[in-house]
């Protein structure tokens, strides 16, 4: 979610004329395709367990990180598809 600050701060940098669309356009540039890895939204949730090893019980924890194949920006230049999981992803031409 923007912040009311994160509005005027682009208001101020981009004139206060420029659309939406033109903005989109403006910022994404030539990153078209949609990250695979992160559906678009630029972070994936893990999961580690907080329980000790002595402890008989799960205590899940759940966190957000930073996608490693778009650095967090949900939209890549190339198209990928996914390999064998242990080869990663593929540039696709």
């Amino acid at each position: 979610m923007m912040k009311i600050c994160d509005v005027v701060r682009l208001c101020k940098t981009y004139g206060d004329n420029t659309t939406l669309a033109e903005l989109q356009k403006e910022i994404q540039g030539n990153k078209t395709h949609k990250c695979p890895k992160c559906s678009g939204t630029g972070k994936i949730t893990k999961k580690r367990n907080k329980a000790q090893y002595w402890e008989c019980r799960d205590d899940y924890e759940y966190y957000d990180v930073e996608c490693d194949l778009c650095n967090g920006q949900g939209y890549t230049e190339h198209m990928y598809k996914p390999k064998m999981i242990q080869d990663g992803w593929e540039q696709e031409n």
